[in-house]
């Protein structure tokens, strides 16, 4: 009788899972463009800019970018679980590609925070998954911020209706007043432990898991908010940039103005990461397009965006899944 030893599953488990992801992120990838090249002319349109050589330092320059957003992200999360393991800034740097291949067809990107705990030891795992809430939640909270003061400009600037001084006003102010409430929350990350006491006294792993939130300073919570505001800039600005390349016609006052708002509406729709670009595409043409900007520019630009910020990432996000050690 043919005996399969605990270590052989663990391997063939390891493997099958391996697959499941990477084929799941490729074929995703594959239909969206298959989708995307049917329904439009966007990369005809980009091919037809890119010939031109004055404006194709534009694209470089956005494709330059990426691995700076990403790093930013990576920089973030070391910061945060080096508290709990020895970890090289490279080796973040894979798990946090691996994450983004793993939320590539998950819903609301959950799976984010499972391929990044592929490079953590099993015992720290789910304090991996505390780090990157708290990175994700400092991301959030900039986008949010800006975004609400750019959508009070956009209703003054550019919204058809017509709103009182004073209504704008007061959504100022509660703008303000949500922000510090926010951040309020955000330094008191550790509260959070004390409403799962009842909890962690059943569950000893994840007792053990809270105490990261005792080594996490304020300078780490700043840290972590600064740079989620580094990264929230060079993202708007990769967005401006290709917007330029595919002549959209934007004015540099506009897009302070327009693209928060547009990132805005990207984060407040509840989204399936399998619908996530079709949605992208919808809020940037309600938002962009009444500025009076180019439809086929609008598509382009977000598009490419994706293309390059996540799809690109996702890629080279394989290999890294690919050598991750799931059991050890």
């Amino acid at each position: 009788m043919l005996k399969i030893s605990k270590g052989n599953v663990k391997r063939l488990v390891s493997v099958g899972l391996k697959l499941a992801v990477i084929a799941g992120a490729l074929a995703f990838i594959f239909f969206k463009l298959r989708e995307e090249t049917d329904s439009s002319d966007a990369l005809a349109y980009f091919n037809k800019l890119f010939a031109n050589r004055e404006n194709r330092w534009m694209f470089f320059l956005a494709l330059f970018m990426v691995p700076i957003n990403w790093g930013l992200e990576s920089v973030k999360w070391h910061r945060l679980i080096i508290r709990v393991q020895k970890l090289s800034i490279i080796t973040a740097f894979q798990a946090t590609l691996a994450g983004v291949t793993a939320s590539l067809f998950t819903p609301n990107r959950a799976g984010e925070f499972a391929g990044r705990m592929l490079y953590v030891k099993p015992e720290n795992r789910i304090k991996a998954i505390l780090a990157s809430a708290i990175c994700s939640f400092g991301q959030l909270l900039i986008t949010l911020t800006i975004g609400s003061v750019a959508l009070v400009a956009y209703l003054d600037q550019f919204s058809e209706a017509s709103v009182s001084s004073e209504v704008l006003t007061i959504m100022l102010f509660l703008v303000a007043m949500l922000t510090i409430l926010a951040l309020f929350f955000y330094y008191r990350f550790a509260a959070i432990r004390k409403l799962l006491e009842p909890l962690s006294g059943k569950w000893k792993k994840l007792r053990q898991s809270l105490k990261l939130l005792n080594l996490i300073s304020g300078n780490d919570y700043t840290f972590v908010l600064f740079l989620s505001l580094l990264r929230y800039t060079v993202y708007c600005m990769q967005f401006f940039i290709l917007l330029s390349f595919f002549e959209a016609g934007i004015p540099g006052t506009s897009a302070l103005i327009l693209i928060p708002v547009n990132f805005l509406g990207i984060t407040a729709i509840p989204s399936i990461a399998l619908a996530e670009l079709g949605v992208r595409e919808a809020v940037a043409l309600g938002f962009l397009n009444g500025s009076g900007t180019a439809t086929l520019s609008i598509i382009s630009a977000t598009l490419t965006l994706w293309l390059i910020n996540v799809a690109g990432p996702a890629l080279a996000g394989t290999v890294f899944i690919a050598k991750a050690r799931i059991f050890e």
